[in-house]
């Protein structure tokens, strides 16, 4: 039996356990703010408010997770962004925020597609 042969508020169920099973025993990721590159072209951190996951997946060439982001008020750039650590909790969000078609609040790196996930955070929209 697959998932899509489950009534929708059992694979809602099931869903939700799996990544609550994946967050659970997982550490918590996430730095404090500040910036990541020294020098003249030091990029600065950037929080994403709402913005909405468009896929998500391993990324082959890095080991990372990728997410890609569309921020609808235009502040980051629309691409793929690499997890900085926390792989596993970080597919984790993205995978449900695009399930449940919910938006995302997100700490970049920089405002650039490639640049990294440092912290995410899966939101519930205000009515």
């Amino acid at each position: 039996m697959s998932l899509l042969d489950v009534s929708p508020s059992r694979r809602h169920r099931i869903l939700w356990s799996a990544i609550t099973a994946v967050t659970a025993f997982s550490v918590g990721f996430g730095e404090p703010a500040s910036a990541v590159n020294s020098g003249a072209s030091a990029e600065v951190e950037v929080y994403c408010r709402s913005c909405e996951v468009q896929g998500a997946g391993p990324m082959t060439d890095t080991g990372t997770v990728g997410v890609m982001l569309e921020d609808p008020s235009g502040k980051v750039e629309r691409g793929w962004y690499d997890s900085k650590n926390g792989s596993d909790q970080v597919l984790a969000v993205a995978l449900a925020a695009m399930t449940f078609r919910k938006p995302v609040d997100v700490l970049l790196s920089g405002d650039r597609a490639r640049s990294q996930i440092i912290r995410i955070v899966l939101m519930k929209p205000n009515p």
